[in-house]
């Protein structure tokens, strides 16, 4: 390699780079910026949360995944978060708190998958003001506090769509079953 190939390396090094520093404070501003409001916030539990807190409980008393204990029957529409936060009734945290913490976490990885989106088809921008749209917006940040699913399903379906387009398509898929898992209606979103 010559010295003017090696000069013209360093200098398109030195313009990627800064990009590369400045999508990092992005993505980190994006990931507290989006957990922080929800966290201060609390919790706001509404009523379909507390049947999927009930399951939860019975889980953590050895009941099976029941409503009631002297009734086997299934009655949950969203097995998946209803799984996922089964383990956090061992925690000295109440439930209510521990779906706030697992949904902004979720939100938070929403927020970061959204610019990452736009970056991927060029338009970083875009992508920028989708995730603080998304991370600013007050109905994103009220199904976050609510106890409600709705932070799993918007990740999982975000993820297939990112995997999708990076061609990861086993990770997409898996995205697609746990989106299934979460939410029956995601037939609509398994479709596209």
């Amino acid at each position: 390699m010559d010295s003017e190939q090696c000069q013209k390396g360093i200098a398109q090094m030195s313009l990627v780079n800064p990009f590369r520093q400045l999508q990092r404070y992005l993505l980190g501003f994006l990931f507290i910026g989006t957990m922080l409001p929800r966290l201060v916030i609390g919790p706001m539990i509404i009523d379909d949360a507390y049947i999927t807190f009930r399951y939860v409980d019975n889980i953590s008393q050895g009941h099976g995944f029941v409503y009631n204990p002297d009734n086997r029957v299934l009655g949950t529409t969203t097995p998946l978060w209803t799984l996922m936060l089964a383990p956090m009734a061992f925690l000295p945290v109440d439930l209510a708190w521990s779906s706030v913490y697992l949904s902004a976490f979720f939100d938070s990885i929403s927020a970061i998958l959204f610019f990452l989106l736009g970056i991927r088809f060029g338009l970083p921008a875009v992508g920028l003001f989708s995730g603080l749209l998304f991370a600013g917006v007050p109905q994103s940040a009220f199904f976050t506090v609510s106890g409600m699913e709705t932070s799993l399903y918007v990740l999982l379906t975000l993820l297939s769509f990112y995997s999708s387009y990076r061609r990861k398509y086993l990770l997409s898929a898996f995205a697609l079953a746990g989106c299934f898992l979460t939410r029956p209606d995601s037939l609509i979103v398994i479709g596209l």
